[in-house]
Order: structure tokens, then sequence, then C-alpha cells
């Protein structure tokens, strides 16, 4: 065809950009182009019932998913504390509330590795209210429960509608989550500076030193990990300060999270030291 118009042309421009070869097939083994390009028949036809029962080929049936009446919550738990794969997790959520290592999952099989991760991104973050399949999808994660109870959305609509529309949420998500975060960092903040030391100390004050130790051989939980007591000889700013223990002793600069105020006996202080 030298000269091609309308539909041929732009199928020709199309397919321009590919490099492919053409390979000749016969009429009579383009079936598959046959069975998508011809009406479908009614679901009794003879004809076809024929041909598919002769060349073998298996029927395909529409069904619907139908709820069960009798499956009821406690039969659903019940069932789920029977699989070998649901029982576990299900456990794990229920008794322990801190989440398990990948150490603790590792040895998993795949199902329940698949299950807790899709857990996982279902779950509702503390801080930012919201599901990390929200946050990084657009969207929440369809969980089997959601295929056989909630109708699904059959609005049809175009590529470019669909990715504006989720880069337009997915902007709005972030930008939550952002000021959750901003938030939360904030209310930290709040209570971590009710229990620290703002007014700090002065020259001559004694004060507990925070110095933990480890010793072979001993537990670091019945290692004392404070010192006193120490006496403040300068506060060089607001956060470091130099401390000595006793006269013949070194003195130290440390910062101001490691030291307490001390309230002890100045002379039982002294015998102890000589």
């Amino acid at each position: 065809m030298k000269t091609p118009e309308g539909q041929i042309a732009r199928w020709l421009e199309k397919l321009q950009q590919y490099n492919f070869k053409i390979q000749h097939r016969s009429g009579r083994l383009h079936k598959n182009v046959d069975a998508l390009s011809r009406r479908p028949c009614q679901q009794d036809c003879r004809h076809c019932t024929k041909i598919e029962q002769h060349e073998g080929i298996p029927t395909i049936c529409r069904v619907g998913v139908v709820a069960d009446e009798e499956w009821t919550t406690e039969q659903c738990r019940a069932d789920q504390l029977e699989d070998p794969d649901i029982g576990p997790i299900l456990h794990l959520k229920e008794e322990i509330e801190d989440r398990p290592t990948w150490a603790e999952i590792s040895d998993k099989g795949l199902t329940y590795k698949a299950l807790w991760i899709v857990i996982i991104d279902a779950a509702v973050h503390d801080t930012t209210n919201l599901t990390p399949a929200r946050i990084i999808f657009g969207k929440e994660l369809r969980l089997p429960w959601d295929l056989v109870y909630v109708t699904p959305n059959r609005e049809n609509r175009e590529v470019h509608d669909y990715a504006d529309q989720l880069r337009k949420r997915l902007l709005e998500v972030h930008d939550v989550v952002r000021e959750r975060i901003n938030i939360a960092t904030d209310r930290m903040k709040t209570q971590y500076d009710l229990s620290t030391n703002s007014a700090g100390f002065q020259e001559g004050d004694r004060v507990w030193l925070y110095n933990p130790q480890r010793k072979k051989g001993i537990s670091p939980k019945l290692t004392p990990s404070w010192e006193a007591p120490f006496t403040v000889i300068k506060r060089i700013n607001d956060l470091v300060y130099r401390i000595q223990r006793c006269l013949k002793s070194k003195m130290k600069v440390v910062h101001l999270n490691r030291l307490m105020a001390y309230h002890g006996d100045e002379e039982s202080d002294r015998d102890d030291q000589n």
C-alpha cells in the first residue's frame, strides 16, 4: 500500500517505533484472535461446547463471591487460630506487645512472612495515624475481608485522570504526615524537657556523675552507674561543667545530662573517701 490513510496510517506510524518481525500463520491456527474478535455465544451453545470437548478446552464460568451467613466472627476467629500461618501471627498480636525482630521471623515459612508484611503495611501508625500502605501507595490495602464484604469501586477513569488524582492524593498525605510528625516531635521534646535540669548547677554544688562501666564477670545490671559525690568547680557554660571528686583527684569536664543533684551528708562522705 503506497499511500495509507486513516486508521491504517495511524497504526503504521504507531508501529514504526518498535522493532519486530512478521511471521506468517495459517488462518486455521488463529483461533485465539478469532475468540477475541467475535461476539461470544450463549452459555449453552452446542457448537462451542462440541469444539471445546473435542479440543480439550476447559470451561470458564464467571462466578461471584458470596459470604456464608453461618460464618460468624467467632467462627472466623476459630478458623484463624487453627490455621498454621495465621494462628501464630494472631497469637503475637494479642499476647506480645513488642514487635518481633526479623531474627524471630526469618525461619518461618513464605506465607507467614507475606502475611506479617501485610499486617505491618495495614496497621495504623501512632504518630501519623495512617497506614504505611496509605503513605506509600496512596490507598489502603484490600484485605481478604474487604474482597468478601466490601463492594469494589467500578468507576471507569482514564489513565491520566487516575495518575493526576493519585499524585494529588499522595501530596496531600505527605503534607499531613509531615505535620503530624512535627507535632509528635514537639510533644516528645516537651515531655523530655520536663525531666531535664534547665537551671543547671552553680560552683560548689555537689552532684552525682553518670558513669556506667562494664566489668568482666559482672552483669551490667548489677554494676552501679552513678558515682558521688562530685563538686562543681566551674560552670564553663550552660551545658558543660568542670567537676572534681576530691582535692587530689583529676578534674573532669562533663555535660549537664550526666549530672544530678546530690543530697548526701558531707561528714559521712568525707569518712567514705578517707
